[in-house]
């Protein structure tokens, strides 16, 4: 009987000491497991936060510091920083660094602080050289690979040594393959002890911090840019308004004259030389009605183009305009008629403005009228009172149509048949705009004539003023 315990004994043993083993195995990969998913997942908490700092933060200076103190905070880091590289003079200027409290008491007791150091002759230092110019990230047991040279040994060793600092890796910060500044990750411990996992994570959050920052400093250069353009295009409207001013003396003192010579102000005048003068003062006005335009453009950039509202009746200002205007059809051979009705009621409107509108529909459709006739109808109902012109001209495409209206849009053939810049229906748009009204063209296509019409409501609730601020009003 005892022997046989003895024996059940030593087959007890035999078999649980592999069980025990293995089990201790599987307990091991099991910690080796847990340790590894507790970075991975740290890392993308990490990651997640950089992300959000990235899209919730324009401002270059503000998201990297926020990166970085995630950075440092997250992946227990001595310190991070950023620099800025600026290729033309070769030179690293620090932007911004974060700081764990033994470093900063380190810096205070030295008295120096990295930030305030700019790291010139990138291209004399061979640790930097790999990093910016060959963008080979480095691995650096000391501090004066980065600054040696301009803080002394002395004190550097006595940074690192009061701070831990182990190593200092160094990242070149890319945007399309080209370095914008460097990373400097200091850690206090060997990089050799940080698991695979853990350099992993280092390395995307590079990426990260590299794509983010790119993206900040471009929005800061776009907005620069903008300030920049703002600042051309007022002082581009303020050269347009002073020259068109400058240049609307002399025709306007032209239109002067030449209209008192054709009243006989100065005696009679031939019928051959009156027809010359005629021509004369009809180019001339078309100098004045473009100046006009520049000028009327300027003053809508600038949301200070006046408007003198008053009561006025469209179709004294139709018929005006179009009897100034028929001589000019006659001229180039076309048939220009007006549908004139019996009557429309009064509107308030800025009398001058909207003969002006008029005057330019009917002046384009003779412009890109080669031969047929040109239509002006205007017409009301209880609620509004329609103006359109209607010719047998040029036509345009369905793109011209939507485009025709823009600042310095023209048709794609009208610079060949008529000088213009542009403006004229630019302007015409924001003056019916500003009588609560209506403007757009209609055409079957090219070579099928056109239709300029505006509408403006009768009841418009436009009360007598001198001032329109289209700063608030332009759509």
């Amino acid at each position: 009987m005892p022997k046989r315990k003895e024996v059940k004994k030593d087959k007890s043993v035999t078999t649980e000491a592999p069980m025990d083993q293995h089990l201790q195995e599987i307990n091991e990969e099991i910690y080796r497991r847990n340790i590894e998913l507790a970075v991975v997942n740290k890392t993308l908490s990490l990651l997640r936060k950089l992300y959000q700092v990235s899209l919730l933060t324009l401002d270059p200076a503000s998201l990297s510091e926020k990166m970085s103190e995630e950075v440092r905070v997250d992946l227990n880091m001595e310190t991070v920083g950023v620099f800025s590289f600026h290729e033309a003079d070769d030179t690293l200027y620090p932007f911004i660094f974060s700081k764990s409290e033994r470093l900063l008491t380190a810096l205070k007791h030295t008295g120096f602080m990295f930030r305030d150091f700019i790291i010139n002759s990138v291209s004399a230092k061979p640790v930097l050289t790999n990093v910016i110019r060959n963008k080979i990230p480095s691995l650096n047991s000391r501090l004066n690979d980065v600054w040696g040279g301009i803080i002394n040994d002395s004190n550097l060793k006595t940074i690192a040594e009061e701070s831990h600092i182990k190593n200092v890796l160094l990242y070149p910060l890319l945007s399309q393959n080209r370095t914008t500044g460097l990373l400097v990750l200091a850690i206090n411990r060997e990089y050799s002890g940080l698991s695979d996992f853990e350099k992993e994570s280092v390395k995307n959050c590079v990426d990260v911090i590299a794509v983010a920052l790119d993206k900040a400093i471009l929005y800061e250069e776009l907005q620069k840019a903008n300030e920049q353009l703002e600042a051309l295009d007022k002082a581009r409207s303020e050269f347009i308004t002073i020259a068109s001013h400058q240049l609307r003396t002399p025709p306007a003192t032209i239109k002067w004259f030449l209209s008192s010579i054709l009243a006989g102000d100065y005696g009679k005048v031939d019928d051959g030389l009156k027809e010359t003068l005629e021509k004369t003062a009809r180019t001339n006005n078309s100098l004045i009605a473009l100046i006009d335009d520049m000028l009327n453009v300027s003053r809508i950039e600038r949301g200070k183009m006046e408007f003198l509202f008053q009561e006025v009746n469209l179709l004294d200002l139709a018929k005006i305009t179009f009897e100034q205007l028929q001589p000019i059809a006659k001229e180039k051979g076309l048939k220009l008629a007006f549908n004139m009705p019996k009557s429309v009621p009064q509107i308030m409107a800025d009398k001058e403005k909207i003969r002006q509108v008029m005057n330019n529909f009917i002046d384009n459709s003779i412009k890109y009228t080669k031969k047929g006739s040109i239509t002006v109808d205007l017409s009301s109902t209880d609620e509004e009172i329609r103006f359109s012109v209607t010719d047998t001209g040029k036509g345009m495409s369905e793109d011209e149509k939507d485009e025709i209206f823009e600042k310095f849009k023209r048709g794609k053939e009208s610079s060949k048949q008529s000088a213009g810049l542009g403006l004229g229906l630019y302007v015409a748009k924001v003056i019916v705009e500003q009588h609560k009204g209506k403007l757009w063209a209609e055409s079957q296509g090219l070579d099928k004539g056109s239709s300029f019409i505006f509408t403006v409501p009768i009841h418009n609730g436009l009360t007598e003023t001198t001032l329109v601020d289209l700063t608030k009003t332009q759509t």
